[in-house]
């Protein structure tokens, strides 16, 4: 991961850690609103899928019922408040490659990642 030094604090009204944004993450999420023609909230969440069973998804929605909005000046996700102690925390950077760019997202409570590095299982956690 690039320019950790340079990551952008999302912060949140509740008494959470935050979101952390590189500065390439940042940069794409300000165009992904800059093309949201439809005025929908970006939306990062977490389903079952892959082969280890979890998998992150950045997506935008209209209206997002029970979530949690982490902000800045510029930018704000929203999550699902069942999904907090999995996301909270977390590093999210944008990775330009050749033939694929996408998001990459570094959690201190993934235990292990597949080969592709697209799915994984996350440690035993107790909530806060």
């Amino acid at each position: 991961m690039k320019n950790t030094a340079k990551l952008l604090h999302l912060k949140c009204h509740q008494n959470y850690i935050g979101i952390f944004l590189t500065s390439t993450a940042y940069t794409r999420l300000l165009k992904i609103n800059e093309n949201n023609i439809d005025k929908k909230f970006i939306y990062l969440s977490l389903k079952k899928s892959g082969c280890l069973g979890h998998k992150y998804y950045i997506t935008l929605f209209k209206k997002i019922n029970n979530s949690i909005l982490f902000f800045n000046k510029q930018i704000d996700i929203y999550i699902e408040q069942k999904n907090i102690f999995l996301i909270d925390g977390i590093i999210i950077d944008y990775e330009v490659q050749p033939f694929h760019n996408k998001f990459k997202y570094y959690n201190k409570n993934i235990q292990h990642v597949c080969g592709c590095g697209e799915s994984f299982n996350i440690k035993n956690i107790q909530e806060k």
